[in-house]
């Protein structure tokens, strides 16, 4: 790294003769009025302390910290700015700074310094339409604080030239707009008042930017000195790219490239998929290339360093990740859903490259972004599905389920699909004897083995597999249940213990968390029938359910069949009963 300075500065020297530039890659703008009416109410309780004594005049208000960055500069010709910088950290700041003077010179039109601190100025040092806070996040975001910069120089705000999507900005600096109001009303302040509080505002609040060489650098920086907030993912970096390699339209604005991958980029975020997208992607691309090295490359390093091929060939990477998105929003078959499902609870994503991989090789993509699968495939999905059940959840149970352990079977398997002929990626899904040993163990100790406890994400996979094997006649409504929404893990004899149905505290204690005691269960139906007795799950009575009878009322096939049980007791003897016929379905399905 390479020496980076800090000094504090003023608001009024922070934006003397520069520009700030928020790269493509930050997120949009997302303070609120909380964030804002904590900022206006220190600064006021400063200002009364600033201006009741000559003796603190000299003191300053710390605003906190930006990392910049050397940036290309494209201000006007002729204009003040003689640096341009980059934000890394610091944007919501540096744009809420410039709502509230932009605030305050909607108040005093005729203080024409605030002008040209928000914006850049001539060589008649007046000012521009040009601000002194350019942002490439979206070019909406520019030109919303644009209109509010520009409205409130001319002392008004004319709504209708606000979009819905401007709320943030706008609200914000209508914010700053009413408590200067506010305070100008309520202190009975004159013009000169207002005029030494925007003095105090630009010469005593101070900001540290943290001057670094080089963008890799003020990442680094940018990591060690924030802790608060949601850091900058790889994902935000790669669109940074992505758009840069697109080119710009005329005037530096966006071309219909941009725009459109700017459409799949919102598209993607608002699914909560972006990150994986890439990470899908790289594990893809070393499954083509037959990599199967378990030296692990971090993600960003992997794409811009080591392969930045992939950015050059645009719009074969924007396809390419369209096509993981659209299987990551695949609308799966009844069995692979359930399985899938399953899967997700394993703890390591050893399982996902590889079905990633076979479902980019063999799935077909249509114009409108949707993925298939041909019946014959599917077949084979399906079965590739329960080896992996087996495979991972058996390695898992005998002690060698992390993913330094498995990542080397799962690149194989990632290159296998891709290069099926290639002898060096054969792969053998087999446990070894003393792993055969541990899971014949826990198989035998199933009937008093606690399946469901803290840090054991596994245990609730073990409970869906086991209503998988016991229903597969009732596949569609065992994945219409898992669709329906979020899935609990319910004790059938409740978690807090009573003596209904003659349990002790020692039988409620052994059996409690043990596979004969767990069912999959509805989030909403488990709130509902709480800590009650089976009775009252399964009639509703007591509860004010009785039309409803919560178990039968599920989706779920297991809650369905207890539902049915001609008794209205849950008895220690019934969970061990239940233990041992999913035992047995445990042990025919792992074939030990």
């Amino acid at each position: 790294m390479k020496a980076i300075s800090a000094t504090p500065v003023s608001i009024q020297d922070l934006y003397r003769g520069k520009q700030y530039v928020i790269p493509p890659f930050q997120r949009p703008y997302t303070w609120d009025e909380s964030v804002c009416a904590k900022l206006w109410e220190d600064l006021c309780d400063f200002y009364d302390k600033w201006s009741a004594s000559e003796h603190v005049q000299d003191e300053k208000y710390f605003l906190g910290t930006i990392v910049v960055y050397p940036e290309k500069c494209n201000a006007p010709s002729g204009s003040d700015v003689t640096e341009c910088l980059g934000v890394i950290d610091g944007q919501q700041r540096l744009t809420t700074l410039t709502l509230l003077l932009s605030a305050f010179a909607f108040h005093n039109k005729g203080y024409g310094r605030l002008n040209k601190i928000i914006r850049v100025t001539d060589s008649n040092d007046d000012p521009t339409s040009e601000l002194r806070l350019l942002t490439k996040v979206l070019e909406d975001d520019y030109q919303a604080l644009e209109k509010i910069v520009l409205a409130s120089d001319q002392g008004k705000l004319v709504r209708e030239r606000i979009s819905k999507k401007d709320c943030s900005r706008l609200n914000n600096f209508i914010f700053f707009r009413d408590r200067i109001n506010d305070w100008y009303a309520g202190h009975n302040v004159d013009a000169d008042k207002l005029t030494r509080f925007i003095e105090m505002l630009l010469k005593n609040v101070v900001i540290l930017p943290i001057h670094c060489d080089s963008i890799d650098d003020a990442f680094l920086i940018f990591e060690v000195v924030n802790n608060r907030g949601k850091p900058l993912a790889e994902a935000d970096i790669f669109k940074s790219n992505i758009l840069q390699e697109l080119g710009s339209g005329a005037g530096g604005k966006l071309n219909a490239g941009q725009l459109s991958f700017l459409d799949l980029w919102k598209k993607w975020c608002d699914s909560g998929v972006e990150d994986f997208l890439f990470r899908a992607l790289m594990r893809i691309k070393n499954g083509q290339a037959g990599n199967i090295d378990t030296t692990d490359v971090a993600i960003r390093d992997y794409f811009q360093k080591k392969h930045p091929e992939h950015f050059k060939d645009t719009e074969k990477l924007i396809v390419d990740l369209g096509k993981i998105y659209a299987i990551s929003q695949w609308k799966r078959p009844s069995e692979i859903n359930v399985l899938w499902t399953i899967l997700e609870y394993y703890p390591n994503e050893a399982w996902k490259w590889p079905l990633y991989c076979y479902l980019y090789a063999y799935g077909s993509f249509d114009q409108s972004g949707s993925f298939s699968l041909d019946e014959t495939h599917e077949v084979e999905f399906i079965k590739k599905c329960k080896t992996y059940v087996r495979y991972f959840f058996a390695k898992s149970l005998a002690g060698h389920g992390s993913l330094n352990n498995l990542k080397g079977t799962s690149y194989k398997e990632c290159a296998r699909i891709f290069n099926a002929q290639d002898a060096r990626f054969a792969v053998e899904m087999t446990l070894t004897k003393d792993e055969s040993d541990m899971l014949s163990v826990w198989l035998a100790n199933l009937q008093k083995e606690s399946c469901y406890r803290a840090g054991f994400k596994l245990g609730g996979g073990i409970v869906l597999l086991c209503s998988y094997l016991m229903h597969e006649n009732s596949l569609a409504l065992y994945s219409q249940f898992i669709d329906g929404g979020k899935v609990d893990i319910e004790h059938i004899c409740p978690k807090v213990w009573s003596n209904v149905d003659g349990w002790t505290k020692e039988e409620h204690e052994e059996l409690l968390n043990t596979i004969g005691n767990l069912i999959p269960l509805e989030k909403s139906i488990n709130i509902q029938v709480s800590n009650n007795c089976f009775e009252k799950k399964k009639t509703g009575d007591s509860l004010n359910l009785r039309h409803i009878k919560p178990y039968s009322k599920s989706l779920s096939p297991e809650a369905r069949e207890l539902s049915k049980l001609p008794q209205n007791t849950w008895l220690p003897a019934d969970v061990l009963n239940r233990s041992a016929k999913k035992a047995e379905l445990l042990k025919a399905f792992f074939a030990v």
